[in-house]
């Protein structure tokens, strides 16, 4: 994966996905939620200057250093820790931290569950109007210059997701010392009033140049070798020794009441990530562009066959694709209504049938092995996917969401049946999709709805916002774990 962001095949963003996942954090849990870092410093321009590098936060140092008056106050307080506690263990820079639940709360206020969490971890209710997430210029001022108690970085969401910064829900958050109405998040001057083009440009300054050349340095902070020991300490990036999941041995604490405090401690202010080396990274950019480098973000594309001739005259489609599956020698690909079975890719599931039924085959060659009727009775199929070898889920004109459970016996299929059936949309269901990964199905709907379901229980996780059409096609990313 290194190698693999080293030569541009990988995104800033996919990297920092895959550091995050590869530490332990996750969407599912908010103390350890994904952590990303302030990338921009300028939040008061008309128009934003990604080639000036003044435009950018120092990503060589942490969040409590990012000024010299900031750096030499916490550089003092590491120095009086003896003298104050009397006790060198507890030495540190910083006693809050940069990710914690009530950080990603407040960033994500707007939108449920956040908006529930957040109010769950204030006690009930609230906070004041002023000192809940109202600014992105105020925040990151609070952030990198003005509150000794405030280091925080930012969460995934900054670099994709517009509408965690909208009020879209009218939640009655309550009014400033100004009187103004807390509800949508204050955008910088160079977003015009828009979160689209706040997150559109925000991605590219993740993605451009002078961060690309810089972003190991933060990696090295976070998940690398100044994260702990006399490299954080010269760094300025040292905690306390709560947030260091390897220093605290609870099972050695027989007092309950104790073990309860620094659990609750963790719980409120957070944790660092398992640390991950990444000297390599370090020494292969030098804080530049590596030789032959592009300039600018691109996409991330599967290998493309050169030409038709990829595939052979038994293999080659009948019509227009509607599955590709990329392999390590070649790329396969079907025709619209018929997909591809891992793990072997040589069978196809396919369906579309006057009759609404559908048929295992070989892939290259027109042979059924099996036909299945039992699928009629839910009507046309529109759509399918095949989360593992022996999992097919399938949905279309009857709006239910259909999981089936293909059996096989010494590896030939010996029938299908409907494990569950998944209820929620209202109209046709046009396309699915799903995530082995984090077990993950979503479903997209002429209803202008997708759901997501959880693929271990078979339940309804959440109804994604209105869309303003229906849904043609959905995707998830491994990476990101979002559709």
């Amino acid at each position: 994966m290194l190698q693999k962001w080293q030569k541009r095949e990988l995104s800033n963003f996919e990297y920092l996905m895959y550091l995050n996942t590869l530490a332990g954090r996750t969407y599912n849990d908010y103390m350890q939620y994904p952590v990303f870092p302030w990338v921009l410093a300028d939040y008061t321009s008309e128009m934003l200057n990604l080639t000036n590098p003044k435009t950018f936060r120092d990503l060589s140092k942490p969040m409590g250093a990012q000024t010299k008056e900031r750096k030499l106050k916490f550089t003092q307080r590491f120095k009086e820790v003896e003298k104050i506690e009397g006790d060198m263990t507890v030495q540190c820079h910083y006693y809050t931290h940069y990710s914690s639940a009530i950080i990603v709360a407040s960033y994500l206020v707007r939108m449920p569950p956040f908006t529930q969490a957040f109010c769950s971890l204030q006690g009930g209710s609230f906070d004041v109007a002023d000192r809940m997430f109202h600014s992105v210029k105020s925040t990151w001022e609070s952030a990198s210059k003005e509150n000794m108690s405030d280091v925080r970085e930012l969460t995934p969401e900054f670099f994709y997701l517009p509408e965690f910064l909208t009020n879209c829900n009218s939640v009655e958050f309550g009014r400033m010392q100004d009187g103004t109405t807390l509800g949508d998040v204050q955008l910088p001057p160079w977003a015009d009033g828009d979160p689209r083009k706040f997150i559109s440009l925000h991605r590219q300054a993740l993605e451009s140049d002078f961060v690309s050349g810089n972003l190991h340095h933060w990696i090295d902070l976070v998940f690398g070798c100044k994260q702990q020991g006399q490299a954080a300490v010269e760094a300025v990036n040292t905690f306390h020794p709560y947030f260091y999941g390897d220093r605290i041995d609870l099972t050695s604490i027989s007092d309950p009441l104790i073990k309860s405090t620094i659990l609750g401690f963790i719980s409120n202010f957070g944790q660092v990530p398992k640390q991950k080396h990444h000297r390599e990274a370090t020494t292969a950019w030098k804080g530049c562009l590596l030789p032959g480098r592009p300039s600018g973000p691109l996409p991330v594309l599967p290998p493309q066959p050169a030409s038709s001739e990829t595939f052979s005259r038994s293999e080659s489609p009948k019509g227009a694709i509607g599955h590709i599956v990329p392999t390590e020698k070649t790329i396969l690909a079907v025709e619209k209504n018929k997909m591809l079975l891992p793990p072997l890719w040589n069978r196809t599931f396919s369906w579309g049938f006057d009759d609404f039924s559908c048929c295992l085959g070989s892939y290259g060659s027109d042979k059924i092995l099996m036909t299945f009727e039992n699928l009629a009775a839910w009507g046309p199929c529109l759509c399918a996917v095949c989360p593992s070898p022996t999992m097919i889920v399938t949905s279309g004109a009857s709006a239910v969401v259909c999981v089936w459970e293909l059996s096989l016996v010494k590896g030939r299929p010996r029938g299908l049946h409907l494990r569950q059936a998944l209820y929620g949309h209202t109209q046709a269901v046009t396309c699915l999709t799903a995530s082995v990964t984090f077990s993950l199905l979503v479903s997209g709907s002429q209803d202008r709805t997708c759901i997501l379901w959880d693929l271990d229980h078979f339940s309804r996780v959440a109804c994604l916002p209105v869309h303003r059409e229906g849904i043609s096609a959905v995707a998830i990313s491994d990476v990101s774990v979002r559709p």
